[in-house]
């Protein structure tokens, strides 16, 4: 028997050397922390912010970009929930969140009339 293929546009889940567990395809992410002990979980959103306004929106839309380029090269539309959902946890409202969630409104009025 093969093993089962992933869907269309999705790569596989890396697997660890060091154990049998399998890494979340976003782990690698910066904005994502792996919980200890391992298998605990994700911290789906850890920037810190500078407590500069212009620099952090800097960061935030550099992040922003980085989980639009994973999520579209590994077809999971979920990420932004997550990192949304940590923000709010966190209670946090700054540049680093408003730059993250600005290139997510970019690349939806970049996308057009597309469904």
């Amino acid at each position: 028997m093969t093993a089962a293929k992933p869907p269309r546009g999705r790569k596989p889940p890396a697997r660890r050397p060091d154990t049998d567990t399998v890494e979340h395809p976003f782990a690698f992410l910066p904005f994502v922390r792996n919980l200890d002990p391992p298998g605990s979980g994700r911290d789906w959103w850890t920037p810190i912010s500078t407590g500069n306004y212009e620099h952090d929106c800097i960061l935030g839309r550099h992040l922003g970009q980085v989980a639009i380029k994973t999520m579209r090269e590994r077809g999971h539309c979920y990420l932004l929930a997550w990192a949304v959902e940590g923000m709010i946890k966190r209670g946090e409202r700054n540049g680093i969140c408003n730059g993250f969630l600005w290139e997510f409104g970019e690349a939806v009025l970049r996308a057009g009339d597309r469904p």
